[in-house]
């Protein structure tokens, strides 16, 4: 995604590349946007089943195929989702769809701001909403950020919209979120 206003000053301001989604010791890690507090982190457990559009259940509305269920991904919020719902979580994934904004590619009308990949076709980055569809395509995207791209096939299975039940954990357990966000919570530290 990216905003459409300039901070105090007149810059910009974009995510930053290393905070794509990865995979540590077998455990899943990604950054979201969701309508909670920010720096907050979840672990979110997949459930056999993909979400409407209105976050309720559904069977064949997406391209998840329920084939995650009962592994985890441990999120930290990082952004807010204007456009998101209450129970909803937006896993931030280099290629998986603009959203409402496109602060990323260049050739796209609108009050965007100036893109982070002036010299990347917006055609490479496929749907708004949901991005690339096939592995390969990461591949058309900047080298910075196709490993992340690549994740989404790799780790997550191109799960697109899975339902998920979600419990609230200390980020202070998982310090390779909160070292790349720079964030965490007074109340999320934890004891050696």
């Amino acid at each position: 995604g990216g905003g459409n206003a300039p901070a105090p000053g007149g810059s910009y301001a974009y995510e930053c590349t290393d905070r794509a989604p990865f995979t540590d010791s077998s455990q899943r890690y990604a950054f979201a946007a969701a309508n909670s507090k920010c720096c907050e982190c979840y672990e979110l457990t997949f459930l056999d089943t993909s979400i409407d559009g209105s976050g309720q259940p559904c069977s064949g509305c997406s391209a998840y195929d329920g084939s995650l269920a009962g592994e985890t991904v441990i999120i930290q919020v990082i952004n807010s989702g204007g456009d998101l719902g209450e129970k909803q979580f937006d896993l931030q994934i280099p290629g998986g769809g603009f959203g409402i904004f496109n602060g990323v590619a260049g050739q796209e009308s609108g009050n965007n701001g100036p893109p982070l990949f002036e010299d990347s076709d917006v055609a490479a980055w496929e749907a708004r909403y949901g991005g690339v569809t096939e592995r390969d395509q990461c591949f058309q995207l900047p080298a910075s950020v196709q490993e992340g791209c690549l994740w989404r096939f790799d780790s997550l299975n191109n799960a697109d919209n899975p339902g998920v039940s979600y419990k609230r954990v200390k980020c202070g357990y998982h310090p390779k979120l909160y070292e790349k966000s720079g964030c965490l919570l007074a109340s999320d530290v934890v004891q050696a």
